[in-house]
């Protein structure tokens, strides 16, 4: 036997050590392409989905930017990586970052101050403890526990900028303070205001100058900041169905319900493109795609760690999956969880019938977000915008995904049956029974008012066609439409005007099955004196009373009923030792007469 050259034997064993040292081919983007193209766009067809744009990162860099449908349907418009869309609440990551920046800069005031020191002795919430410990770290993880009411938001909220802090020491609590987590967006506005507060800079100033000019997202903006939404040429137009399953374009103008108090909670607009670069700088600590730091990395890192359990984790497992896929904390503007036993940082937003979702697996330096305008049904978009962020992560993590373009088409089936699954689509509202026996319309008219969420205009108009009367009301920026008398001093509530696509997937037959409603109480001197509205069942109802008026007297006391009115260990502590000398004083009195 001739024996082994040594020279060809070390160089066999090399060729085979880089071999395996090489990442597999498998992975790279390039290799699977064809099948996310045909992937996509399966999804966009079975779930009538007009157009998405998507971007992914890898190794801190973007290796996808790419649009699949349209943009814009009327005038066909190809959705690609530089269409810009409103993404809702995505924007809550960029709050807690400006605030992560201003905090490093702040040596005073961290996580943790009472923001009664920046925002002063009048700021007030309900209960005197949550007004006198709530912190940012609080407002930013969903654990203060006021009410909020979706569709009073989404009409708009009768609160002027000015005002808002102030209206929200008006708002009732629903959870004992620090006892659960319930999102809020009013408490990230809240937020906000303390930046701003902070560095007497606006909340869009603040965006600009600390994220967008360092990061190089040059296409993204505030909304609050564009004067006329139709005159840019690329942002995408949101549909929804018509009566007959057409899609149907609405105004744009109704996504500033976030551009006013709502700033901080959901009022950017960006591109897929830019959202590559604001994936790669969450992912590297703070830095910037030219290697620059733009936030401190620790106090970065601080808004991605878990600060709260969810009360409602969402947690798929190998009992009924094929994988794992969870979500059980959140952090400050992430949702902490696993995918397939690796970290996860992901959020979503929504606002009108825009859809967006980021999900970044750290360890792994991924990242991937998906932005569409379309469909209306939340349910619908969110499970379009999760097929596909699955698919495109196990391809990254080099495993065989576990859905392909006919399974992501009927997720959750097989795996959950479909006729409970809360992906189902929401069926059209009914035209509501009504009774037409209401003569004394001026009963109801008039104005209520409601100390946080402003005023409710009730008004009676006339049927052109029957000469009959009717009765009509008006909310905030965008909220109108009819009141049909049921039963009493109850009325269904349609939504008419700009928002007439909410009808069916604003809880109007969602969560209330039978509709929203209006309630008045018993008449008094001949006309109602308060009304409940929006009236559900799935929460506690705002009451608005006639002619009622905001009072600062009534703001600036503390509500110690309320189960967030605790004190504070030293303050106990003080209360004894006052109670033992006020003792001692009145016996030594007694002794000397």
């Amino acid at each position: 036997m001739k024996p082994l050259d040594g020279c060809k034997l070390v160089s066999g064993l090399w060729f085979l050590l880089v071999c395996f040292a090489m990442p597999q081919s498998h992975g790279q983007l390039s290799n699977w392409r064809d099948d996310l193209d045909e992937y996509i766009s399966a999804v966009l067809q079975c779930r009538n989905t007009p157009g998405l744009s998507i971007a992914v990162v890898q190794n801190g860099k973007t290796v996808l930017s790419d649009g699949y449908g349209y943009s814009k349907t009327d005038i066909p418009t190809p959705a690609d990586g530089d269409t810009l869309y409103p993404i809702g609440s995505l924007t809550k990551s960029f709050t807690s970052a400006v605030i992560a920046d201003i905090l490093s800069r702040h040596t005073n005031f961290t996580w943790d101050t009472p923001i009664a020191e920046a925002l002063g002795p009048s700021f007030r919430l309900s209960g005197c403890y949550r007004s006198e410990e709530v912190n940012l770290r609080d407002l930013l993880s969903h654990r203060v526990g006021l009410e909020e009411d979706v569709i009073l938001t989404v009409m708009g909220l009768d609160i002027k900028d000015s005002e808002f802090v102030r209206r929200l020491g008006y708002l009732k609590e629903r959870y004992p303070f620090r006892s659960r987590f319930f999102y809020s967006n009013y408490m990230y506005s809240l937020a906000g205001k303390v930046a701003e507060v902070l560095t007497d800079k606006t909340y869009a100033e603040l965006v600009k100058e600390t994220l967008f000019d360092p990061l190089g997202m040059t296409s993204s903006d505030v909304i609050s900041n564009v004067d006329n939404l139709s005159a840019l040429p690329k942002l995408a137009h949101g549909y929804a169905k018509g009566d007959s399953g057409q899609s149907l374009p609405y105004s744009l103008d109704t996504i500033r319900i976030s551009s006013g108090v709502l700033k901080p909670s959901g009022a950017i607009l960006s591109t897929v493109d830019d959202l590559a670069k604001w994936m790669i700088f969450q992912l590297s600590g703070g830095r910037s795609v030219t290697d620059r730091q733009v936030v401190n990395s620790e106090f970065l890192r601080e808004t991605q760690r878990a600060q709260m359990a969810l009360h409602d984790p969402r947690i798929r497992d190998r009992s009924v999956y094929p994988v794992d896929d969870t979500m059980v904390d959140y952090g400050m503007g992430w949702v902490e969880g696993q995918y397939r036993g690796f970290t996860k940082l992901t959020h979503s937003g929504n606002i009108a019938s825009y859809t967006s979702m980021i999900t970044m697996l750290p360890t792994e330096n991924i990242g991937i977000v998906t932005v569409l305008n379309g469909p209306m049904d939340e349910g619908q978009a969110v499970t379009a915008l999760k097929t596909i962020h699955w698919f495109v992560a196990d391809k990254l993590l080099n495993v065989t995904p576990w859905l392909d373009k006919d399974s992501a088409c009927t997720f959750p089936a097989p795996w959950v049956n479909t006729s409970t699954s809360d992906n189902q689509p929401i069926p059209p509202s009914q035209d509501p029974t009504v009774s037409e026996d209401f003569t004394n319309l001026d009963l109801y008219t008039g104005t209520y008012g409601h100390l946080a969420y402003g005023n409710l205009h009730i008004s009676k108009a006339e049927n052109i066609e029957t000469g009959r009367s009717h009765l009509r009301y008006r909310y905030g920026m965008f909220g109108s439409g009819r009141l049909y008398p049921i039963e009493g001093h109850t009325f269904k509530i349609t939504l008419d005007g700009d928002l007439w696509y909410y009808g069916d997937s604003l809880h109007f037959n969602a969560k209330s099955p039978g509709g929203v409603f209006i309630e008045f109480s018993e008449p008094s001197d001949g006309k109602m004196t308060q009304v409940t509205f929006p009236n559900s069942a799935s929460a506690r109802s705002p009451e608005f009373e006639r002619d009622i008026t905001i009072s600062d007297d009534n703001l600036n006391k503390c509500d110690s009923n309320s189960s967030g009115a605790k004190v504070k260990g030293h303050q106990i502590f003080i209360a004894l030792i006052t109670l033992i000398c006020v003792f001692r004083n009145t016996r030594d009195f007694n002794d000397f007469v």
